[in-house]
């Protein structure tokens, strides 16, 4: 544990950002889980969510101090990076990796109001390692190969000092005149920029301030590097990694950067820390990777001879060429043609999502969300209680204004309003501490992995009906008994890949959960199709715990057998695991249950489920 006084920063830590985290915390878990999942087919779309939300925490605890938080978070940003950008393969080591620092970050937030010391070296460590190995088999694969990329020579520097221009290798894309940079026009690599075209990522020109992004905010170049390695690919840029202080003065007119990455315009705009007003987003439809373009066409091409000696042989060439140029442009142009109608129609869908067109200029389209605020919920128990309180002062002014209601049509009026504005402020209140039951049953998705995992199995874990509603209270009070079915499914009811593999099933077996509305109540099955439950073990098992007589056994049938395992201290287990045999469970389950006013049944046919 790093001691970097976190305590006193996390005393005044605001409780909206505590709250936020553990938003972006909930939301990173299902992401870690589906990535793991998908494996090498996972989409940009899911790891650019888990990134997004490991950036925010990141973010927002540099912003309140919180350093042990933004370590350990950095961490585990720099591994979602190098998934990104496909240096890393996606492996349950890997994720196993992410989720314990996860979990960490998880009890490094709770511990942020109780001030408690956390230990996160561990979780860190293992990040690294992960991130080391990956960089020792890239030098493994590249035996040799011992030369450093600097981001700025090859991709600007060269090009302006030389004055040389290689049309097949380069080209030149320009900005609109309406946007910050002015029709400004900057030298990319064309193999590279085609490349980030066909990937469907985002081509931003963006633009830092000497004095405001650097000066101001003492940043170094470097760390501008860093934010870009991270975000994406730097397709051009004119800062020296290198430059001192005085150096990024006399560059009054600041540094721009040319940069492709799967991140949109909010999210790359918060990761370079520059304004929306001074990026610029490429239309891709705008790329003629065909035609190539003139050098003197760049802005900042210094004068000299070596130009017009270029100018001189360009007339010349131009001149004998002519005739064959104008026979090879009628011919292309009819398969460009072609090209840049299927490549508009591909962009317009990209640039829809972030640009609108009004008045000829292109604006950042602003999305409509649901306005949402947070309340705590003890206000809501407490509007609540007084709406009740109005409930009963209603039912009881009734009677007594039934009084006055046959001689005064008016007061028959007012009670009628006011009967339907209690019943609207009654029924909006409760709909308040309505939450999907989706809140909950995805939490197990873990649950079951990870004890899965511990057991060797091979488990699939599926929700349905995950936008039924329940109460909050009620939600809170089902979590410990769901999570001990879920456990007792993964170990008394799933069997082992070998075993499976026997009795002709699958070797990955199956939880299904389903909530749906019947009759005035709402239903939760929990079903596994593993061996199911055989009721003459039941049976042996009570009775040699003394539970029951087998004069009494005799008598009761298969359903009377399966609900014994509710008995307390009842277990079939041999022995005590991390997981389960202890007899403490089933009865704790069902005395859970009945609190919330519920019913628990089971059904079990031996070799299909429970």
């Amino acid at each position: 544990m790093a001691d970097t006084g976190e305590g006193d920063l996390a005393a005044g830590a605001n409780s909206e950002f505590i709250a936020e985290i553990k938003d972006d915390l909930e939301l990173l878990e299902p992401d870690l889980l589906t990535m793991e999942e998908e494996g090498g087919a996972v989409g940009a779309d899911l790891i650019n969510h888990a990134f997004r939300a490991i950036h925010s925490i990141k973010g927002g605890a540099g912003f309140c101090g919180l350093k042990d938080l933004g370590a350990l978070s950095h961490s585990m940003e720099n591994v979602l990076m190098h998934i990104r950008d496909g240096r890393l393969v996606i492996t349950p080591e890997l994720v196993d990796a992410l989720l314990y620092g996860l979990d960490k970050l998880k009890l490094m937030v709770d511990s942020l109001e109780s001030e408690e010391p956390m230990f996160y070296e561990d979780e860190v460590k293992i990040l690294e390692n992960i991130l080391s190995s990956e960089e020792k088999k890239e030098d493994s694969d590249l035996p040799g190969k011992t030369e450093t990329r600097v981001i700025s020579s090859e991709k600007s520097e060269v090009f302006q000092q030389s004055g040389e221009y290689d049309s097949e290798k380069f080209m030149i894309v320009q900005t609109s005149e309406d946007s910050f940079f002015n029709s400004r026009s900057f030298h990319v690599k064309r193999d590279e920029i085609e490349k980030s075209v066909n990937d469907g990522k985002f081509i931003y020109a963006v633009h830092f301030d000497s004095n405001r992004d650097f000066i101001k905010k003492e940043r170094r170049p470097a760390d501008i590097v860093n934010d870009i390695e991270n975000a994406g690919e730097a397709l051009f840029f004119d800062l020296d990694p290198n430059l001192e202080e005085f150096e990024i003065k006399e560059k009054s007119q600041g540094f721009n950067l040319v940069i492709s990455t799967i991140l949109d315009l909010d999210f790359i705009a918060e990761v370079l820390e520059v304004p929306i007003s001074e990026i610029y987003l490429f239309d891709p439809s705008s790329f003629d990777f065909s035609i190539s373009v003139k050098p003197d066409a760049l802005d900042g091409m210094d004068d000299g001879s070596e130009e017009e000696t270029v100018k001189e042989e360009t007339v010349k060439e131009e001149t004998v060429k002519e005739e064959t140029v104008k026979e090879e442009t009628v011919k292309a142009e009819t398969v460009k043609e072609e090209i840049v109608k299927a490549e508009t129609v591909k962009a317009e869908a990209v640039k829809e999502k972030v640009f609108l067109k009004k008045d000829g200029k292109a604006v950042r389209e602003t999305k409509k969300a649901a306005e949402t605020i947070r309340v705590n919920v003890d206000l809501i128990t407490r509007l609540m209680n007084l709406a009740g309180e109005l409930v009963l002062s209603r039912n009881q002014l009734r009677p007594l204004v039934e009084e006055y209601s046959r001689e005064n049509a008016v007061v028959t009026s007012v009670m009628q309003n006011l009967d339907m504005v209690t019943t609207d402020i009654q029924e909006d209140i409760m709909q308040m501490r309505m939450q999907p039951v989706d809140k909950l049953l995805g939490r197990f998705k873990r649950i079951v992995r990870d004890t899965a995992k511990k057991l060797s199995k091979k488990v699939d874990y599926i929700v349905e009906g995950g936008d039924v509603e329940l109460d909050r209270t009620v939600l809170e009070g089902l979590s410990n008994p769901m999570t001990h079915l879920m456990r007792n499914c993964v170990d008394h009811g799933i069997e082992s890949p070998d075993h499976r593999k026997k009795a002709g099933k699958s070797e990955t077996g199956t939880i299904s959960v389903k909530a749906f509305h019947q009759g005035g109540n709402v239903h939760i099955n929990i079903f596994d199709d593993g061996k199911g439950i055989d009721p003459e073990k039941i049976v042996s098992a009570a009775m040699e715990k003394g539970v029951i007589t087998e004069a009494f056994a005799d008598t009761m049938s298969d359903k009377e057998k399966i609900d014994l395992i509710f008995s307390p201290g009842f277990s079939t287990s041999d022995e005590v695991t991390a997981v389960s045999g202890r007899g403490v469970g089933m009865d704790v389950v069902k005395t859970n249950i009945k609190e919330l006013r519920g019913h628990i049944d089971i059904d079990s046919i031996p070799g299909h489920g429970t």
